[in-house]
């Protein structure tokens, strides 16, 4: 299986606890490409959904239709894990633009506090 940093791909995230977003959906794959080559067994991914919660807004990415993502979907910083490989799907549904993912970089990266003008 070849993956690469940015594919939007399916993934089981089933069996979920709490609150964790669960069922097949498509992620979009944070891992660098350079890992996933290195044998790495888990992969660093953001689920998406058709689902909008303004309230979360500052935690979403839009990601428009395109290819095989047949709906406009968001995605879930705040939902952000390590799976296993074989959680993921082979299909490719599409790939995420340089501007979409730095997006996510710079939201993630707010979220988790990584600039040091943001931390505690």
């Amino acid at each position: 299986m070849t993956l690469s940093r940015g594919e939007i791909v399916v993934a089981r995230l089933n069996p979920n606890q709490g609150q964790e977003i669960g069922k097949l959906r498509p992620v979009i794959i944070l891992t660098q490409t350079r890992l996933i080559e290195a044998g790495s067994p888990v992969i660093f991914v953001v689920p998406l959904s058709t689902q909008y919660r303004p309230e979360l807004g500052a935690f979403r990415v839009e990601i428009p239709a395109r290819d095989h993502l047949l709906k406009t979907s968001f995605a879930l910083l705040e939902q952000a894990r390590a799976i296993d490989k074989s959680r993921i799907d082979v299909q490719v549904l599409s790939h995420l633009s340089p501007a979409e993912l730095q997006q996510i970089e710079t939201k993630l990266s707010l979220m988790l506090g990584l600039h040091a003008h943001f931390a505690n």
